[in-house]
């Protein structure tokens, strides 16, 4: 990317190592200020420079920026270390991250549960808008693959060393702060391999173990498998996790039992059987809450129709089978659940495939009213962190400034993103996150 020919204000140089959205808003913030700034990248398109690789792909290419709430609600989706959060959403919220949009030629509209996309549905977009911005504020961006960071013998500036990703050619250069964006360890193949996480232990900084945080889950029910493909549009979930031990307050014990079973998470959405299990957005929420599974057992209970009570529902489940007394039930179930699901259904409701309506006994409808207001699902396990949308884990939040994005232990040294031990629900929290940490970092380096 061409950058403009700007004469700074302040002969300090800061780098920038990653080309993600907090990478690109740290850049463009300390620019802004007068700093002398140079982005890192080592994702390329040929032979040219690969900003926002990970951004892309956002949301199926449509990139949910950021959801359209205030501080309290954004800190409200924030699973992982909210309060460390505050300062950065007080200091560059949603409203600042549209406005930059906006000026930038991209219009954005509001969604479902207040998420923020580009008008055009268009990632692309978006990213281009955050290359300009950089471009306008004369931020250099070169293609390299950052080898090492340490600091001088004098300990006061930072000596990087880096090769170019195609030539192989190395160099080294000289700065005087910098801000580690590099992403976490998800989606390894958009460039986030942890490189950030051997940069921060070099300087002594303790990582939090990277897990998977918004990621599918794999069920350990054979039948969940013959649902392939069939989706759930708006049901209510609810996950429990159980320990096998006696009951304490707040816990209820399971019934024929010493299984006690706590809820842990509770939301709605949409959701998609895999073959291995289960994903879609409310799935993805409810992951960061089923991470022990070497000492609790996990499950999910699906309610396909949260706007009715079970009272409700049964009554016009039956109203259904006295109307259609003489068509086959998998016939009556037409139009109620997705067509796919309802052979599953009756075989795990003991109901023969060929049996008709008026031969439904009251244990049938309840055994069906049952399984589509409270179906249980047993967790086997996430699905690979490489699989995940965000990691959970990373640079310690102690050792870093909440207020700058300093770290510390090092002087000049900065976190932004997903490299720090933060992360939020789906809807925008994870984008917000990048953008508001790298732009307070930006805003804050070598003040």
């Amino acid at each position: 990317m061409n950058s403009k020919n700007k004469n700074t204000m302040n002969s300090k140089k800061i780098a920038v190592i990653g080309g993600g959205p907090a990478g690109m808003m740290a850049a463009a913030t300390a620019a802004i200020r007068g700093l002398d700034v140079t982005l890192f990248e080592k994702n390329h398109l040929q032979d040219q420079v690969l900003l926002g690789k990970k951004l892309l792909i956002t949301g199926n290419g449509r990139c949910n920026i950021t959801n359209n709430t205030d501080v309290k609600g954004l800190m409200a989706n924030i699973p992982t270390n909210p309060r460390f959060l505050h300062s950065a959403f007080y200091c560059f919220g949603p409203s600042d991250l549209i406005d930059i949009m906006k000026r930038y030629g991209v219009p954005v509209k509001v969604e479902d549960r207040n998420r923020v996309l580009p008008m055009s549905d268009k990632s692309k977009d978006v990213v281009n808008a955050l290359k300009q911005y950089m471009s306008d504020q004369g931020v250099k961006v070169y293609l390299q693959e950052i080898v090492s960071v340490q600091k001088e013998a004098t300990g006061q500036r930072f000596i990087l060393q880096y090769k170019n990703p195609l030539t192989k050619q190395q160099a080294q250069g000289i700065f005087d702060a910098v801000v580690i964006t590099t992403g976490g360890k998800s989606y390894p193949q958009t460039g986030s391999t942890g490189d950030g996480y051997k940069f921060a232990k070099q300087f002594g900084h303790s990582i939090v173990t990277p897990k998977a945080a918004l990621v599918p889950l794999e069920t350990s029910d054979a039948w969940v498998k013959s649902l392939q493909g069939v989706a759930l549009r708006d049901v209510a979930i609810t996950v429990y996790k159980a320990k096998k031990e006696h009951e304490t307050k707040g816990t209820h014990e399971t019934k024929g039992s010493r299984e006690i079973k706590e809820i842990v998470f509770k939301d709605s959405g949409d959701i998609l059987f895999t073959h291995y299990g289960l994903t879609g957005p409310v799935m993805y929420s409810a992951s960061p809450h089923m991470q022990d599974f070497r000492g609790y057992n996990y499950s999910v209970e699906i309610d396909m129709f949260p706007s009715h009570t079970v009272k409700e529902w049964e009554q016009q489940l039956l109203k259904e089978i006295e109307a259609n007394g003489k068509k086959q039930m998998a016939n009556v179930l037409q139009g109620l659940i997705p067509k796919k699901m309802i052979p599953i259904l009756l075989d795990v409701a003991e109901i023969h495939q060929d049996k008709v309506a008026h031969q439904i006994t009251q244990k049938d409808r309840k055994a069906i009213v049952r399984l589509t207001k409270s179906m249980a699902i047993q967790i086997k396990r996430l699905r690979p962190i490489e699989e995940a949308t965000v990691t959970s884990g990373g640079v310690d939040i102690q050792e870093i400034n909440p207020s700058t994005m300093e770290s510390k232990l090092v002087e000049g040294l900065y976190f932004a993103g997903e490299v720090i031990d933060v992360d939020g629900y789906t809807g925008g929290f994870n984008l917000q996150i990048a953008f508001s940490t790298g732009y307070i970092a930006g805003h804050n380096i070598l003040r």
